[in-house]
């Protein structure tokens, strides 16, 4: 990348300021001054262009020229930016991990004969392309000038891999075995922009224009020149600090020999696949724990937080409930909830199974405190456990509906006026 605190790069910031504080009160109206200057000059391009575009006013205020010349100060910027310089490749990063995947891409096709992998479309912005420009030749070539500025916008790179018939008259067919990497070529297509006419082939590694057609093996040498095919080569080159980076770094120090080894001769894991290792198994015991809780009838059960001076009994917020292993109340246990009040529970001497039976119904006037029963207490509806526990008698009385007074469920219904 170019050095922005460089002598050359202050030098371009000044030469230009002058120019791009005459457009300030035009084009760059709405921004702020002190970002009207080289240092932005993409951005500024592109605020510009869409300005141009969009709006009438600055379309009829803005000349050709001065797009032109803001053109060419971004494409300048940029290419600067996003090429191999003396600081070495890493400017150019985004051509070096474009030209790989273009690699695999075509070893996927010739590995399976065709099969696979036919057509590939890859979307980006420009900086692989000028990258790729500048690590293939392309911007010394005899069509520099095209490769050396901001490509328009639905710009195309092409990579065609083809073979010729072995004979003039010879067609292609499904059964037509696949060609031997000894007869296949590639060629390099490139469109500027959606409004250029088609895709225009152009020679790659300095050929000349007769040479634009190239064997495989002279496309792979010429591309594996500067790509970027492992992961641990991007790693190397960015010096990155990604996670998976130091992973990578950290495996490759102990397949060489140089880590501390565990005291008997045998490498041990580096500590950030470790640390990956030791989190995994810890989610895992987790969940593990989580599945058994709920097996063993463990739940969350979630309270009103109780307000000061509440009994214990309402206390709110998350609790544990528990179901006991004998069977712990309502329908499913020995004991009965103090919901089910007119249920009572009746097992038999050392019998299995509970068996559940109602105490009384004021629908059928029997109750075991009526006080209109002839026979008194009906001992067919006041059961009792076998084990000779009473259980507490339930109040059948209810509420008339509008909760002004109490009703006798044991009354006679009413009656309808049935007279003229």
């Amino acid at each position: 990348m170019e050095d922005l605190s460089s002598p050359d790069y202050n030098d371009l910031i000044l030469n230009t300021s002058t120019y791009y504080q005459s457009l300030a009160p035009t084009i760059f109206a709405d921004l702020n001054p002190d970002i009207v200057n080289y240092g932005n000059a993409y951005d500024l391009y592109e605020y510009a262009l869409y300005q141009y575009n969009h709006n009438i006013t600055i379309f009829e205020s803005i000349s050709t020229n001065d797009m032109a010349n803001l053109r060419s100060m971004a494409s300048q910027q940029q290419f600067e930016m996003n090429t191999p310089n003396s600081s070495g490749n890493i400017a150019s990063i985004a051509g070096q991990t474009f030209a790989s995947v273009v690699l695999q891409q075509f070893d996927h096709i010739i590995a399976s004969s065709g099969v696979s992998d036919k057509m590939t479309l890859l979307f980006g912005s420009f900086e692989p392309f000028l990258a790729f420009f500048a690590l293939s030749n392309l911007s010394v070539g005899p069509a520099a000038q095209r490769f050396t500025s901001l490509p328009e916008h639905g710009s195309i790179m092409a990579f065609e891999l083809y073979s010729y018939p072995a004979s003039a008259g010879d067609n292609f067919n499904t059964s037509t075995p696949f060609p031997s990497t000894e007869d296949l070529w590639v060629r390099f297509l490139f469109q500027n922009g959606s409004s250029d006419n088609s895709l225009t082939e152009y020679p790659l590694f300095g050929r000349g224009n007769s040479e634009v057609d190239m064997t495989w093996s002279d496309f792979m040498t010429g591309m594996g020149g500067f790509s970027l095919n492992e992961v641990a080569d991007w790693c190397s080159v960015c010096e990155s600090v990604n996670l998976f980076c130091e992973a990578i770094a950290s495996d490759l120090t102990n397949s060489t020999g140089s880590s501390t080894n565990n005291g008997d001769g045998k490498k041990g894991l580096s500590p950030v696949i470790g640390g990956v290792i030791g989190a995994t198994v810890t989610i895992a015991l987790f969940v593990i724990c989580a599945i058994v809780m709920v097996l063993f009838g463990f739940r969350l059960d979630y309270h009103e937080k109780r307000a000061k001076g509440v009994n214990a009994s309402d206390v709110g917020g998350i609790a544990v409930l528990k179901r006991n292993g004998s069977g712990g109340g309502g329908f499913k246990g020995a004991e009965k909830l103090a919901s089910d009040t007119d249920l009572t529970l009746k097992g038999g001497a050392g019998a299995s199974v509970i068996r559940h039976e109602r105490v009384g119904s004021w629908e059928l006037n029997e109750s075991p405190v009526s006080p209109t029963s002839t026979v008194g207490k009906h001992s067919s509806l006041d059961k009792e456990i076998e084990s000779g526990r009473v259980v507490s008698k339930a109040d059948y009385g209810r509420n008339s509906e509008d909760g002004l007074e109490h009703v006798n469920p044991f009354g006679d219904p009413v009656k309808a006026v049935d007279q003229v």
